[in-house]
Order: C-alpha cells, then sequence, then structure tokens
C-alpha cells in the first residue's frame, strides 16, 4: 500500500471477515452449515451414498424471488433427503450485460439506482444469510475444494473486447476466516495494444477450463479506469 502513492482510494470494501462479523449468522444456522458441510464432504469423499445436486439460480438478482425458488427447493430436499443433497448455487456475481446495462446484483443491487459494488456485496449476504436461515439450505463446504491445480487450467482473457497474453497463472486460498477459504487464482496480463475503449471503465472477460475434466466457466468485471492500477 505505501508504494501506490498514483493510486485513488475513494473507498474501502469489507474484507470477508468484515462483512461476516458486521451480518453474522444466527447461531442455529451455523450449526445446520456445519453439518451439512460434513455431510458434503463425505459425498465427495466417496463415504456416501448420497447424490449432490447442484442447481440454481444462476443468475441471482431479486432477493424475494431467490428466497422463493429456495423455499420450493427446500420442500424438495426433504422429499429426497435419504438419496439427494440439494445444494442452491445462487450465483450472484453474473454481469448481464457487455456493461452498458444492467450488470448485476454484485455491481447493482438496486437496477434503479447507479452501481454500487458496497451495497452490493451487503445485498449478497443478506440474501445468502436469510437462505441458510430461512430454508436450511446452504451453498458451500468448508474444506472441499474442487478447483483444478493451476497447471490444469486453461485462462483466456479479453480486455474491453481485445484477447490479451496470459503471462502467469497462480493458485492462492481466499480465506473467510480462520478455518474456512476457497480457491481463487491470480493471473498476470498483459496489456491490450488497441487502446480503443471509450467508456469510463474498462470491460474485463475471463474465460476458464477445466483440461481434466472440459468443464468451463466464464465471467465479466468492470472496473473504472481513473481506479485502474497498470
Amino acid at each position: 500500500m505505501d508504494n501506490m502513492t498514483n493510486t485513488n482510494f475513494k473507498r474501502k470494501l469489507p474484507v470477508p471477515q468484515e462483512i461476516k462479523k458486521e451480518m453474522p449468522l444466527s447461531k442455529e444456522a451455523e450449526e445446520i452449515k456445519t453439518k451439512r458441510d460434513i455431510e458434503i464432504a463425505k459425498i465427495f469423499k466417496g463415504e456416501s451414498d448420497k447424490f449432490l445436486l447442484i442447481i440454481g439460480p444462476c443468475s441471482a438478482d431479486r432477493h424475494d424471488a431467490v428466497l422463493d425458488y429456495i423455499h420450493r427447493l427446500a420442500d424438495v430436499q426433504k422429499e429426497v433427503e435419504d438419496k439427494i443433497l440439494i445444494i442452491p448455487r445462487i450465483y450472484t456475481g453474473k454481469p448481464r450485460t457487455t456493461g452498458a446495462g444492467y450488470k448485476g446484483m454484485l455491481h447493482q443491487p438496486d437496477p434503479d439506482k447507479k452501481p454500487d459494488m458496497l451495497e452490493g456485496i451487503k445485498a449478497i449476504r443478506s440474501l445468502h444469510k436469510d437462505a441458510i436461515e430461512q430454508t436450511g439450505l446452504s451453498k458451500q463446504a468448508k474444506g472441499v475444494l474442487l478447483a483444478p491445480s493451476a497447471d490444469k487450467l486453461k485462462a483466456i482473457v479479453w480486455i474491453d473486447g481485445e484477447k490479451v497474453p496470459v503471462l502467469m497463472k497462480q493458485e492462492i486460498k481466499e480465506y473467510f476466516d480462520a478455518t474456512e477459504y476457497g480457491n481463487a487464482y491470480l493471473l498476470t496480463v498483459d496489456m491490450p495494444k488497441h487502446q480503443k475503449n471509450i467508456l469510463p471503465y474498462r470491460i474485463f472477460k475471463v474465460e476458464l477450463t477445466d483440461l481434466e475434466n472440459g468443464d468451463r466457466g466464464e465471467g465479466l468485471y468492470y472496473m473504472e479506469k481513473e481506479n485502474y492500477i497498470k
């Protein structure tokens, strides 16, 4: 931080530990999540005969609609609990346009207002918190890592529509608290050679492919140019 003299920090976004402290789960919900984490881990390790069903919503952007959907899933879970464990995806980080329109819940929690990532983070925490506290369905398992290692990952990056070289891929751990973490990747890329974007922000598109099983995912990210660190 001390060496970033040319960077203008307008507002600090909370780290996971801070947002969890500000908006904590109830004790009952924590116990439910711990129990489900153990059960999910057993399925992945082959210690359980149950099937794991990961289901949508794949583009969650309305609190009320998502909770209605999760409540319906919870009813289904009760009917198949001896054979299937259901995990709702509740994916909120998926921008739904190329940048000119609605950016999704993370960037723009209120479609009628300007983008606000801080409020988006709080809205997402509130959504997941209500989902598990109201239905008992959680979306992730502590200690179950499914992401491939960096050498088995193909990464393609575009900046403002131009494909740029990926110079380095590094696998890192993102810690949510002292014991819970998720896999992430640090990508070092070259700058685009043709600066054609006249918008006030840069558009990053990242496509990741697991070379072992062919699983593929992609995402769009936006960053204001005045806060972009070269």
